[in-house]
């Protein structure tokens, strides 16, 4: 996926998320700024994505070391990420949290590219739910049908409709 529909992502990640949590402190806007900082952040081990090209030294580094689509698009480094930030930080929670729903966003979306992610790094084995090509026209659609759920999501939230699943 393109660094549009990981920020689309990030912004609906960060929207449901502020959402569901009521994070005490932290406002709606906050939450999803963070929470598209942690959509693009895996992307760190790509020299040319929107967060690789932002620390350029630090990419080179880990997407030489590491490569592309494997540590950091590992679930597990994000929870190991979210558990010592936790622990260490406790003040920063609902911030932690935020990145890595946005972090999770990235992973999800990912595994709708024939690639896929390594849901169970160190093992290689990639997995993804779908074919969709990265900047094709079925991104093109996906991405519309994103913002769609964006749009209704932020008009959801200003107008205070509750969404269903918060109701639970």
């Amino acid at each position: 996926m393109t660094g549009v529909t990981h920020i689309l992502g990030g912004i609906a990640a960060g929207v449901a998320g502020s959402t569901f949590t009521g994070m005490e402190g932290v406002s709606a806007v906050g939450f999803t700024c963070a929470s598209i900082a942690g959509s693009l952040f895996p992307d760190i081990d790509l020299c040319t994505s929107k967060a690789g090209s932002k620390a350029k030294p630090v990419s080179f580094l880990i997407s030489h070391t590491f490569g592309h689509r494997t540590l950091f698009h590992s679930p597990l480094l994000y929870t190991i990420i979210y558990l010592l930030c936790n622990h260490y930080m406790p003040y920063l929670h609902p911030w932690i949290l935020a990145f890595t729903v946005g972090a999770a966003s990235h992973l999800l979306l990912d595994m709708f590219n024939y690639k896929g992610i390594p849901l169970l790094y160190p093992l290689s084995k990639h997995y993804h739910i779908a074919s969709i090509k990265t900047g094709g026209k079925g991104e093109a659609a996906f991405g519309v049908v994103l913002a769609g759920a964006v749009f209704l999501m932020i008009a959801a939230r200003i107008s205070g409709v509750p969404f269903p699943a918060s109701q639970i």
